[in-house]
């Protein structure tokens, strides 16, 4: 059952949502349910009655503790002139978008979050050109192959799948991770509302974020992720992550 809603997005469900099927399932068994609630490989939180797989639970706090632990390391800001970059080809960029460009200088981990539309790839296209200019490198990242193709198009750099970005080569497994660390100035992920945990942990794992700084774009009211867990929205809810909420919609 835990599984199952875990295939439906969920990580975790409240315990009395869990015994009322299990009992109906296997009422013969009914006895032994607080037993199995008590097993390793089940996390059971008394306080919120809260009950998930561990190794899911251990993933979502692996997620939470290393974001808070680098959130504020501020060894890694970066003093640019961002109004230099207003103007992206034709357009020029909303005092909103902009605003986007001094969170990523000033901050580790950061957010740019709005609806289709309004205005996320001029605000990247800004961000990138500000970062060729300053001798920054940068990885463009995507969950799926057509979500890469389009962040290649969208801004004419190279994009590739997560997977392929960290280096995934089954049955190797990922050529870069908590060995083994990504060498870049910043990592982009787009579409990030489609990141899963055990994909973003994967992400987390290559990350030195003494060095690198993440910015994670996407639409929190979008596609849902590929697997369990809605990060994006969670990170939204906290509000925890400083982040750049696009409210004005340019494209209809």
């Amino acid at each position: 059952l835990l599984e199952e809603n875990e295939n439906d997005g969920h990580t975790k469900m409240n315990l009395a949502d869990l015994r009322q099927p299990c009992l109906k399932i296997v009422p013969a068994c009914s006895e032994h349910f607080v037993d199995v609630i008590k097993d390793d490989n089940i996390y059971y939180n008394k306080d919120t009655m809260d009950v998930s797989l561990r190794q899911t639970y251990e993933t979502e706090k692996y997620i939470a503790d290393t974001i808070l632990f680098n959130l504020n390391n501020k060894n890694n800001v970066w003093e640019f002139n961002t109004q230099k970059y207003k103007n992206v080809g034709d357009f020029e960029l909303s005092d909103e978008q902009m605003q986007i460009l001094d969170v990523v200088c000033k901050n580790n981990i950061s957010i740019l979050n709005g609806f289709a539309g309004s205005g996320k790839t001029a605000s990247t296209q800004g961000l990138i050109k500000m970062l060729k200019d300053n001798h920054k490198s940068f990885l463009l990242m995507s969950p799926t192959g057509r979500a890469a193709k389009v962040l290649h198009e969208n801004t004419n750099e190279p994009a590739s799948t997560i997977h392929r970005g960290l280096g995934y080569v089954p049955p190797n497994g990922w050529g870069f991770n908590e060995y083994h660390k990504l060498h870049t100035d910043i990592v982009i992920v787009d579409e990030f509302s489609m990141v899963d945990i055990w994909l973003f942990k994967k992400l987390l794992d290559a990350i030195d974020f003494r060095f690198t700084k993440l910015l994670m774009i996407g639409d929190n009211a979008q596609l849902p992720s590929v697997s369990c867990g809605n990060l994006l929205h969670d990170f939204m809810e906290v509000n925890i992550i400083p982040t750049v909420t696009l409210n004005k919609i340019f494209r209809y």
